[in-house]
Parts: C-alpha cells; structure tokens; sequence
C-alpha cells in the first residue's frame, strides 16, 4: 500500500518533533492555523522525548 499524503505529513511531523524540533516549526511547515491543533496531533512525540531526557539527566546523575 502506498502511502497517502496525509499520512506523510504526519511522518514528517513525527520525525521533526524526534529530532528536537519545536511544535512552532511544525506549525509553520504544516500550515496548521493553531499551535493547539499541531500540539494536539503531535505532542505524543514530546512526552517520549521528555521520557528520554530524563534518562538522559539520571545517567549523567550517576541514578
């Protein structure tokens, strides 16, 4: 099955957010008319990024 263009934009989106882009960037790529509406869609990949941060600050923590 081919991807469809709606499912790349939100592949796009989803590796941006990964590789430390802000949802300000996505929002302006998208075209989204609201911060809201891309944090809504797409802060799932925020709160896995936090969950590696933390990780990331225990390890240099010694935890």
């Amino acid at each position: 099955m081919f991807a469809v263009p709606h499912d790349l934009r939100h592949a796009a989106a989803t590796f941006l957010l990964a590789q430390g882009f802000t949802l300000e960037d996505v929002k302006d790529l998208l075209g989204h008319s609201s911060i809201v509406l891309t944090s809504n869609t797409y802060g799932h990949v925020l709160e896995r990024r936090q969950v590696a941060v933390a990780r990331g600050m225990d390890a240099v923590l010694g935890g």
